[in-house]
């Protein structure tokens, strides 16, 4: 936690309340700046005022390490939670990241805050003027202010002017400024200031000590010290002069030991009581400093449990002026050392590493450095810790490997490849001084650079051997935490470099046991990713599993947003890999909505590539083709990997749309990017891509060269996956071709599928695929398989299949011997008198031909008794009833007329009527084998006469006719035109067997 005095406010000597300006605060809005020069009164003003109106406080003392956002919000967590005790869940750090959000996170970091303090509060950010221009604080300070509540006032604390970026809430009137002139002590103030130090009040001597100081709160304070001491030599005209003053009349007049430690506490920011005689090895430092604080020369004391004692700054910037010259140098670094130590002791570390930043500290600095870098990269604070790096000396930094490696992982977010350079360097000082966990870790995070900058691959074939040799010589792992991030990284780096390896399903066993056991969840989500990314590619099982884990622990709202929202995507991912475009779509606008929400936008690049991956498959391509510009939007300009991947998902789009030019120009600038990346999982996929597009444009050779050396790959790549992607567009215009390999190719499709799953790839569209299945059906060419590939993509029935019975149909009427629902295959058994009228509609719908029929003609049919609307209107509630019963997309409606999709809906008399009508086609042109093959396949599928018994409705009755007589003419004139042909024969009499009313048995 941090030191309690940079988050506590300072305890106050007697003071003259300034009522006039305390009246200023209580009528300025909740924003108030108060500029001036050191010696002021800035803070002295704001802690008497939250004092005299006895409000809740943050208390916040800002230094130069406060210019990161990072260590910003750091430290104001921990005053959030001396002012707020009460929350047990810590405030969120601002972590990598958050680093493309910096506004959204502070927005919703300073609403959170302020949500934990009761109103009325006081928050006083002491000492802006640290802080170096040009860095983020005053926009972050703005959101602060935004989100006060009312009843709650900050002040602000500086040397200068409010900054340009306040500007705005200063010209509405948000925020009030108290400057320089304000601050200047009034002839009242002075002359009580006088009386409450014992100084004499002789007439015009006030106004003239006011006169001469110019008002200013430390000249005023010093000539009053002064006179009290009868010296009459108080005439200084300007601050430096007075302090000149103060220096020789107060400084010069203490005995030696006070002024050795002055000196040599001066180099701590404040003291505690406890550490002054361990500092200076003077056993009354403590007294001297209490003594001081006391009169109120230049010294204040906190008002904690344990003192703490700080200088005013131009007091402190004086004592170190007079310090580097007093004091030996041996003398200097001997204290200097042991203050950084105290201030270490105490947490303040960027004050330590400040007192260290001297060439002859830098031993002390390095090891000060390593020691706490690991919490500082944990906390997000890699900029103030990449600084601190930065101050040693380049010798000393490349004798400590592990000051190597924290400069490279705290410069990953800026220049990876100059991140990369720093850890190999690491890596190979590890190496030399066998430490075996710094060569692990420095090995990992040289893949994670890779990876992270996701540009170039090819290089990762040096690290991967390199493991070798480090398991070589260390076969253990240090420790369980270095070993799940090294497991990740090798079956990450061999799923991109070297996916054929065998050692890539080992690994691979490795990163599961880590996503499902392992104690961090930042550690379990990066597993869940490596693992449900190589199923996309494999198929292998487990990956249900994996996604239990990440539901149950990742989607936590105690869950730091990062992991959340791999979560997420992770869940989306996995139901677009399921064939449920709609759940990925939800899912992963969720993660994008928690990104927006909390300014991580580090995964919004892969998240939109999959979300329209999922849009093509749910056939909404304007949807699509957002989320593909929100990828160009968000990606990094240069990177190989994500203009590959790009390019994927532009293919996509273009072959949903027929564009079969634009899929094989997007496939070959992707081909050349997975190649130049060196990444063969892409470079195959490209391939596929740019085939099907060949394809589609006509090109047939160039589209069998291309899809050939995917297979060829993907053979190589032991992918069934994208074997299968290969197979189903060569098998399914093989067949459109008459080619006679085509069956063959359709049977190893089914195979590759049988070893994969769904297939839910754009690159192969579901219309291709379920062409496939309906050939494989139909053929009977491991129907089976093939049933088990359209229920698990929900493929679409692609056009013509409508008579295809052995088709997998979500929904199949049976109205011919019998009247029977089945939905998925299972018989839907219906309760006789609540969902009788919902049925009579749905005969009444095949009983008129099942296609745009229209709302009056059923409600006549049903209601021919209702008056005006009435019938329409029961028609609608009947309709919303059958939807429920059958599927809202089987029944559709559309200009006032109700369709049964028949691409979801099979109703064998509707059939029947076609077959008939083919095959009387067919009869006409002289086709007898086809007329004869479509007219068994009709009889087949009459199995009685159409809803026999069910006489209630007229139209059903005249439906049952006309399908009676239609059958009957076409099987007369079937028999007429084959004469002799026994199988005519056989044909009308098995319709007579099952039909009694049928009279097609008499001669023609």
């Amino acid at each position: 936690m941090a030191s309690l005095a940079k988050i506590s406010r300072p305890r106050l000597p007697a003071i003259v309340p300034r009522v006039r300006l305390f009246a200023r605060l209580d009528a300025a809005p909740a924003a108030i700046w108060i500029a001036g020069p050191p010696g002021a009164g800035k803070t002295t003003l704001a802690a008497s005022y939250v004092a005299a109106r006895m409000r809740r406080c943050l208390w916040f003392q800002l230094d130069s390490g406060d210019a990161d956002p990072a260590t910003f919000f750091y430290y104001l967590a921990q005053a959030s939670r001396r002012a707020a005790p009460g929350f047990r869940r810590p405030l969120p750090l601002f972590t990598a990241q958050y680093h493309g959000g910096l506004q959204t996170f502070a927005r919703r970091f300073f609403r959170e805050l302020w949500g934990r303090l009761d109103v009325p509060f006081a928050v006083v950010l002491d000492g802006l003027h640290e802080v170096p221009p040009g860095c983020e604080l005053p926009d972050l300070l703005c959101e602060a202010l935004v989100e006060l509540p009312e009843g709650a006032r900050t002040l602000l604390l500086a040397r200068e002017a409010p900054p340009p970026a306040l500007a705005r809430l200063r010209a509405n009137g948000a925020l009030e400024v108290i400057d320089a002139e304000d601050l200047q002590l009034a002839s009242d103030e002075v002359a009580a200031l006088a009386r409450l130090r014992g100084a004499a009040e002789e007439d015009g001597r006030i106004e003239g000590i006011r006169a001469r100081t110019k008002g200013w709160a430390a000249g005023v304070v010093l000539m009053l010290a002064g006179r009290s001491r009868g010296n009459g030599r108080g005439t200084a005209e300007t601050p430096s002069a007075v302090f000149d003053y103060f220096a020789g009349e107060v400084f010069d007049r203490a005995d030696a030991v006070t002024r050795q430690v002055l000196l040599e506490a001066a180099l701590l920011p404040n003291i505690p009581a406890s550490s002054a005689e361990s500092l200076t090895g003077v056993a009354a430092a403590t007294d001297i400093l209490a003594d001081l604080a006391r009169r109120g020369y230049f010294t204040s004391r906190s008002d904690d449990a344990e003192p703490t004692y700080a200088f005013h700054p131009l007091f402190r910037e004086f004592l170190l002026a007079r310090g580097a010259s007093a004091l030996t140098p041996e003398r200097r670094r001997r204290v200097r050392v042991r203050a950084a130590a105290l201030l270490d002791a105490r947490g303040l570390v960027d004050d330590a590493v400040g007192l260290l930043s001297a060439s002859e500290d830098a031993l002390e600095l390095a090891d000060l450095v390593v020691r706490h870098a690991p919490e500082l990269f944990r906390t997000g604070r890699g900029r103030t810790l990449a600084s601190w790096i930065g101050r040693i000396p380049e010798p000393v930094r490349e004798r400590r490997p592990w000051l190597l490696f924290w400069q490279g992982l705290s410069a990953m977010e800026g220049d990876v490849s100059a991140a990369r350079a720093h850890l190999e360097r690491a890596y190979a000082a590890f190496v030399e001084a066998a430490d075996a966990t710094g060569q692990y870790r420095a090995w990992a995070a040289v893949l994670e650079a890779y990876f992270f900058e996701w540009h170039d691959f090819a290089p990762l074939d040096r690290w991967i051997a390199e493991f070798d040799e480090l398991r070589r010589r260390h076969p253990e792992f240090p420790d369980d935490a270095t070993a799940e991030l090294v497991s990740i990284a090798f079956a990450e780096a061999l799923m991109y470099r070297q996916p054929a390896s065998p050692a890539r399903a080992r690994s691979m066993d490795h990163v599961r046991e880590v996503a499902l056991e392992s104690s961090d969840p930042a550690v379990r989500a990066r597993a869940a990713r490596v693992l449900v990314l190589q199923d996309q590619w494999w198929g292998e099982q487990g990956r249900d599993a994996v996604i239990a884990v990440v539901r149950a622990d990742l989607l936590n709202p105690g869950v730091e947003p990062f992991t959340r929202i791999i979560g997420l995507a992770l869940v989306g991912l996995n139901a677009w890999l399921a064939a449920r475009p709609t759940d990925a779509l939800a899912a992963l606008d969720g993660a994008l909505g928690l990104s927006r929400e909390t300014g991580v936008h580090v995964w919004d690049f892969m998240i939109h590539a999959v979300a329209a991956s999922a849009a093509c498959a749910a056939g909404d391509l304007a949807l699509a083709e957002r989320h593909a510009a929100a990828m160009r939007a968000s990606s990094v300009p240069g990177r190989r990997m994500s203009a590959c991947i790009f390019r994927h998902v532009a293919a996509a789009i273009a072959l949903r749309r027929s564009d079969g030019r634009g899929a094989r120009e997007h496939g070959e600038v992707a081909i050349m990017l997975a190649e130049r990346a060196g990444v063969p999982l892409y470079q195959c996929s490209g391939r596929i891509i740019a085939g099907v597009g060949w394809m589609l444009d006509g090109a047939l050779e160039r589209a069998r060269a291309r899809l050939g050396e995917a297979e060829r790959l993907a053979r190589e790549l032991e992918s069934p996956f994208l074997e299968l992607c290969c197979l189903v567009p060569r098998a399914v215009w093989a067949l459109r071709e008459g080619d006679a390999h085509g069956p063959e190719l359709v049977t190893r499709a089914l195979a590759c599928a049988r070893a994969h799953g769904t297939v839910t790839e754009p690159w192969v569209s579901p219309e291709i695929l379920a062409e496939l299945c309906a050939a494989a059906i139909e053929r009977g060419l491991d129907p089976d398989e093939a049933r088990v590939l359209v229920r698990s993509g929900a493929l679409p029935a692609p056009q013509g299949v409508e008579l295809l019975e052995g088709w997998p149909w979500p929904v199949r009427v049976r109205t011919l011997g019998a009247f029977e629902v089945a939905l998925h295959g299972e018989p839907v058994r219906f309760r006789s008198k609540v969902q009788r009228r919902p049925l009579d509609l749905l005969k009444a719908l095949v009983a008129l031909g099942g296609h745009q029929v229209s709302e009056g003609r059923l409600a006549e049919a049903l209601w021919p008794d209702a008056d005006g609307d009435s019938g329409v209107h029961a028609l609608q509630t009947t309709l919303y009833r059958l939807r429920r019963l059958v599927g809202a997309d089987v029944v559709t409606a559309q200009e006032r007329a109700l369709t049964l999709d028949p691409k979801r809906c099979f109703v064998d008399a509707l059939v029947v009527v076609r077959l008939v009508e083919r095959a009387s086609g067919r009869l006409e042109r002289g086709a007898l084998d086809e007329a004869l093959a479509l007219t068994e396949r009709a009889v087949a599928l009459y199995r009685g006469s159409f809803l026999p018994g069910d006489d209630v409705l007229p139209c059903v009755i005249t439906a049952r006719g006309q399908l009676r007589r239609r059958l009957e003419r076409h099987l007369g004139a079937l028999r007429a035109r084959v004469a002799g042909d026994s199988r005519a024969e056989s044909l009308t009499r098995g319709v007579s067997a099952c039909d009694p009313g049928f009279g097609g048995a008499r001669p023609a």
